[in-house]
């Protein structure tokens, strides 16, 4: 997994609550890395899924996957909630 980008740390606290400060919405950069580290989360994610059909994945590739998946959980409800504030 990718280490959290500045905006990540800037907008999620460490149990996942909106933290905006002073700030009300996320500028393009933010929304940028959000959308990237998505896609590649993502992929990730298949790949995983591909490989299982043949190969079952062990218990440290199962919390990764978990992992990625609580992870795109908490960038859509960034996403929703930035969106909300339109």
């Amino acid at each position: 997994m990718r280490p959290a980008t500045a905006a990540l740390r800037r907008i999620i606290s460490g149990t996942g609550e909106w933290v905006l400060g002073q700030q009300s919405r996320l500028n393009q950069q933010e929304l940028k890395e959000l959308s990237d580290e998505l896609t590649a989360l993502s992929e990730k994610q298949y790949e995983a899924r591909q490989t299982e059909v043949f190969i079952p994945m062990t218990a440290e590739e199962i919390e990764a996957f978990d992992l990625r998946k609580a992870r795109i959980s908490e960038i859509y409800t960034i996403f929703g909630r930035h969106d909300a504030k339109r």
